[in-house]
């Protein structure tokens, strides 16, 4: 069974460190106001508090199960995308290639490649595929909008780095691999 688990400054230094080893978009990310959010988790219930801190400790060897985590947040990530009509799930990559890219929605900016869904693109096994993706350790997620003047972006548009600072700015969580792979830490603007 899982339970959440809110976090502190603590979370907010491991998910600065890990966007600062990330591309351009995540070094954008950066800029966001991430020590006034919130963050969460998802975990087995009754982890210890030490556990749960040890952001890049993975949670099997303790002995416990992280079944359904990543069901919990397809679930987090469909809440939100339902919400309005411009809004984006983008998962970061690591760069220009990814073997995937045939296969998932994309957009690119400057020759870097995103996965996305929008709100009006999405299923539960869409997300789930976009997640499994993403498992470039650590994956980075952000659910973002756009301003419905702005229009949508379309299936491998090449879009300007404008379009790219608006999602940056108006990003309302981040989606941060975490537990070596095993789980994620979620930021949600405060």
């Amino acid at each position: 069974m899982l339970t959440v688990y809110e976090f502190g400054a603590e979370a907010i230094i491991y998910i600065q460190e890990e966007l600062s080893f990330r591309g351009h978009l995540a070094k954008r990310l950066l800029g966001l106001p991430l020590e006034n959010g919130r963050v969460i988790s998802y975990l087995p219930a009754g982890m210890d508090l030490k556990d749960a801190l040890a952001f890049e400790d993975g949670v099997f060897p303790l002995g416990l199960k992280t079944t359904g985590v990543d069901d919990k947040v397809a679930e987090f990530i469909a809440t939100f995308l339902q919400q309005g009509s411009s809004r984006y799930v983008i998962f970061l990559t690591w760069g220009e290639h990814t073997p995937w890219v045939d296969k998932a929605p994309y957009f690119s900016c400057n020759s870097f490649v995103f996965f996305f869904l929008t709100s009006k693109s999405f299923t539960h096994d869409g997300i789930l595929d976009a997640m499994t993706w993403a498992q470039e350790y650590p994956s980075v997620g952000m659910l973002t909008s756009l301003a419905e003047n702005q229009g949508e972006i379309g299936l491998a548009q090449d879009v300007p780095v404008e379009i790219l600072d608006e999602l940056v700015a108006r990003t309302e969580h981040l989606i941060i691999g975490a537990y070596d792979g095993e789980g994620y830490l979620i930021w949600t603007r405060g």
